[in-house]
């Protein structure tokens, strides 16, 4: 186990979720989410983030 390279602000981290790729977690805080690159060699590099959220995420869905 390795920690994430990403820094979430100190604020706390209220979802986790596996993208349908695997090679991409999404992870949830106060007004933010993060799609954090985890494919082989990653260790959580952001490759997207959307902000300006209302209160903090639990779940997603993502329509294709």
């Amino acid at each position: 186990l390795r920690a994430l390279t990403t820094d979430f602000s100190n604020k706390n981290i209220t979802m986790l979720k596996l993208a349908e790729n695997d090679n991409t977690l999404i992870a949830g805080v106060e007004g933010t989410l993060y799609f954090l690159d985890v494919s082989t060699g990653k260790f959580g590099d952001v490759t997207r983030q959307i902000t300006g959220l209302p209160g903090s995420p639990v779940d997603i869905s993502i329509r294709k």
